[in-house]
């Protein structure tokens, strides 16, 4: 059975991860003063916490989901889903972006075993929530791996998503 390949983001944020509970054993064991209340070790921990917290939003700036409709008034992906049938005639992708700087707008490419299929460029809205999303017509599209890029205006990617016409 093929190993599937992680994504980069997945990777950095294992490695946070293992330095935030790294340094939560080390604060919690090797702490300079031994007689260290358990009230001031938990205020470091939550101290520690937030700083990696807020690392980890800063490295995360995108979601996105394929889903069958978007709730436009409120901005939300409306049954998101990883399996679709292959008789829908649409389906869409939602992105949102937490950390939008200077970005004016996103692109949307729609692959089909690895063949894009189509692409579709989105302005980002003025004001949060920073929430675009495109349709893909499927009806003549054959069952099988989906998946959409979603790349900023200066071509970095912010999301993909994977999905399967079944």
């Amino acid at each position: 059975m093929a190993q599937e390949k992680r994504s980069p983001s997945f990777l950095v944020t294992l490695l946070g991860l293992a330095i935030f509970f790294g340094a939560i054993y080390f604060i919690m064991r090797y702490s300079p003063e031994k007689s260290l209340s358990t009230k001031k070790k938990q205020k470091q921990v939550e101290e520690l916490t937030e700083k990696v917290t807020s690392s980890l939003e800063e490295l995360f700036d995108g979601q996105c989901a394929v889903c069958l409709d978007v709730d436009a008034e409120k901005k939300l992906p409306l049954l998101p889903k990883e399996s679709f049938s292959r008789n829908v005639d649409m389906l869409y992708c939602y992105s949102k972006l937490d950390n939008p700087a200077e970005i004016a707008s996103v692109t949307h490419y729609w692959f089909f075993k690895g063949q894009l299929i189509g692409e579709k460029r989105l302005p980002l809205p003025k004001k949060s929530p920073y929430a675009v999303w495109s349709r893909m017509d499927m009806p003549e599209h054959p069952a099988g791996k989906w998946h959409v890029d979603v790349l900023a205006g200066n071509g970095r990617k912010i999301c993909t998503t994977h999905f399967r016409l079944e």
